[in-house]
């Protein structure tokens, strides 16, 4: 049987459907695996059993169980799990992938080499991510996310009832050119304040009103991620119903870094080029790093790597004070043999124990952190970006 590539993305007010240049959206639903049966059939022309859907889920998801080498794939997190359940089981998908919403934007984008920043601004929430990207391969480097009330508070300053709240959303959908190009007048030109964005007592004022909070947030979330990264972002793609009047502009001085503005459909896109092989979205930090040391086995001195992991620290002993290079190595993929990893910068080391981890979500191959057992501070290791050499085992 024939499988066909799908990308969903479910947000709080819109749902996207892709399947290759066909984008379908609409109101979201609380039966949302009765609604994308029904779109699949309907707008793509096949069953879901016959569909291998990348579904774009809320960052936050991405989050459960985070670690210094990032987490498992979301679908094995509890709210991931539940929701791959409802796909496969009552939407009746042959597959399901589960993806991070800002990857999969960084996934639309194509080819990038270096770091990418995402800014989704939804209608229930923002999320500022960083990625580092290779080609069409994506890696999740941090992120973090806020609640944003602008929906509820456009709805009240529209007496919009919480009833009528999707309408007024269905409204603010085909309304969206017309409130781009009448919120940027107003914010240079006071005469447009006055002028009807969306239903005809929702003047540009008020929607300036309830815009500027959620700037002033998205620029924060922007600048928190920027400064928790400490790596050079080359572009920043920003998304989302809401880049309206004062956000873009927010985002654009808190990101230092040239600004695209995609459309509302991105995410979607993005997770159907993830679901036809076009762009790649790992799920963690793809390679496996080991340290070198001299121990006792057998009564005998060897010299040998240990892998380093993000959850349980390995303990080295370092008998005399150290300057230069520290022995890290790298297994690319997680297979072959280890190699050098070189690192950004020479490093001191003083004498005494210490506690070592994996810390990939970094850019390059990451980076390793020593944590001394007593009094000290800890010694961050950058590594490169390209493995070195084979080790010949006598290193």
């Amino acid at each position: 049987m024939t499988t066909t590539e799908i990308g969903i993305d479910v947000g709080s007010a819109r749902t996207k459907v892709a399947c290759g240049d066909r984008v379908w959206h609409g109101p979201s639903s609380t039966d949302v695996a009765g609604l994308l049966r029904e779109v699949v059939r309907r707008d793509c022309g096949v069953e879901p059993d016959g569909a291998a859907a990348v579904v774009a889920v809320p960052d936050g998801w991405a989050a459960e169980g985070a670690d210094g080498t990032w987490t498992e794939a979301v679908e094995h997190t509890s709210q991931g799990a539940e929701l791959a359940r409802v796909l496969t089981e009552r939407a009746g998908f042959g597959s399901v992938r589960l993806v991070p919403v800002s990857q999969c934007v960084a996934a639309a984008h194509g080819e990038t080499t270096g770091c990418v920043l995402v800014c989704d601004v939804g209608a229930s929430a923002v999320t500022a991510a960083v990625y580092a990207c290779e080609a069409t391969t994506s890696r999740l480097l941090d992120s973090e996310t806020a609640r944003s009330e602008v929906r509820e508070s456009l709805r009240e300053k529209a007496g919009v009832e919480p009833a009528g709240l999707v309408a007024f959303d269905e409204h603010r959908c085909q309304a969206a050119e017309r409130a781009v190009i009448v919120l940027e007048r107003a914010r240079t030109h006071q005469r447009y304040l006055g002028t009807p964005v969306y239903l005809p007592g929702v003047t540009a004022e008020m929607v300036l009103e309830a815009l500027r909070p959620l700037a002033t947030l998205a620029a924060a979330l922007v600048t928190r991620v920027l400064e928790r990264v400490g790596e050079p972002v080359g572009h920043v793609l920003l998304t989302g119903g809401n880049v309206l009047g004062p956000v873009e502009a927010a985002v654009r001085a808190a990101a230092g870094a040239p600004v695209h503005v995609l459309t509302p459909d991105q995410a979607a896109r993005g997770a159907w080029r993830i679901a036809a092989g076009r762009a790649t979205a790992l799920d963690g930090y793809p390679h496996e790093l080991g340290i070198g040391v001299r121990r006792i086995a057998g009564g005998l001195l060897e010299s040998t790597t240990i892998p380093v992991g993000g959850r349980t620290p390995v303990t080295v002993e370092v008998e005399t004070d150290h300057s230069g290079q520290v022995p890290v190595r790298v297994r690319i993929d997680r297979q072959g043999p280890w190699r050098e990893a070189g690192q950004q910068h020479r490093v001191h080391v003083p004498r005494g124990t210490y506690h070592v981890t994996a810390l990939g979500r970094r850019g390059g191959l990451g980076a390793v952190l020593l944590r001394p057992a007593g009094a000290g501070a800890d010694i961050v290791l950058p590594l490169g970006a390209e493995a070195g050499p084979v080790l010949d085992g006598t290193t």
